[in-house]
């Protein structure tokens, strides 16, 4: 797939905060938000409820508001859909808790579709779809619909924008908050999570054009796995014998795998020897 020259985002005289800004342009009547302590924890592999503390806020978004999404004080929710009915990034909201990361990632790649994958508040999945130019919400929903038949995924699988209009009480929880300590973080196919820096890099890099995402196929492969949550590798002794005494879970330890990942990716380096840390923790 060609994909569009890299554009003014790349300048290193940007912020983190500005450039999520710009690439996830969205409506400027209003922006999401909730109480970041109603969230909880994500080991239950349940979706975190936040709509007792949701709310609209009918306020342009702005880059002081994504640089608190990113310090991890307020969270931010952005409505894709802009008040001419067109778009400039789209996303799949998959509320499954026990699935594996990588099987999306490799499903789209088969495909060779441009989606980004990112560990949604609880654990589940947002697919994210950036654009070079503005698209008609009609044509993007329709598109990503087809998309989720493909993967496999329930009819009713939430695609945003939500409607071909604009409503801007239906916003997408943002990824990347709290970015250096955060669960919300793109997938790689090796399963490690990518810094901020590594993923703003790949969405600005990945903007398709109208006839490349009208040109998406995704028919032709056949429907993505839907296994259940394994591990990534085989636990060494000392692991078994954490998990036996801590009650730890393999998942967990597998987080902190992606952690350490994250770590060694935000400085480009190779951690890999930190992972025996972990059974001390």
């Amino acid at each position: 797939m060609n994909i569009p020259e890299t554009t003014e985002e790349h300048k290193s005289n940007l912020s983190d905060s500005e450039r999520m800004f710009r690439l996830f342009t969205g409506n400027p009547a209003g922006h999401g938000t909730y109480v970041a302590e109603a969230s909880g924890a994500t080991s239950s592999r349940q979706k975190v409820e936040i709509k007792k503390t949701a709310r609209t806020i009918k306020t342009t978004p702005t880059i002081d508001l994504w640089q608190q999404h990113l310090d991890g004080t307020r969270p931010l929710g952005i409505v894709p859909v802009m008040p001419d009915g067109t778009c400039y990034w789209a996303g799949i909201d998959i509320d499954k808790y026990d699935l594996v990361h990588t099987d999306i990632v490799n499903a789209l790649a088969e495909r060779d579709l441009p989606g980004i994958v990112c560990r949604s508040k609880s654990g589940g999945a947002h697919i994210l779809f950036f654009f070079s130019e503005l698209i008609s919400a009609a044509t993007v929903r329709a598109k990503l619909k087809g998309i989720v038949a493909d993967l496999g995924w329930p009819a009713d699988t939430e695609v945003f924008p939500k409607q071909d209009k604009p409503n801007i009480g239906n916003w997408l929880n943002m990824p990347y908050f709290d970015a250096d300590k955060g669960t919300r973080y793109a997938v790689r196919e090796d399963g490690r999570g990518l810094s901020v820096y590594r993923f703003l890099k790949t969405a600005e890099a990945g903007r398709i054009t109208k006839a490349q995402f009208e040109a998406l196929n995704a028919a032709e492969a056949s429907p993505a796995p839907q296994r259940e949550d394994i591990p990534l590798r085989e636990l060494t002794d000392e692991e078994k014998t954490l998990v036996e005494q801590t009650g730890a879970t393999e998942a967990a330890l597998r987080e902190l795998d992606a952690a350490v990942a994250r770590i060694a990716d935000t400085v480009d380096a190779d951690f890999s020897h930190l992972r025996q840390f972990r059974v001390i923790l």
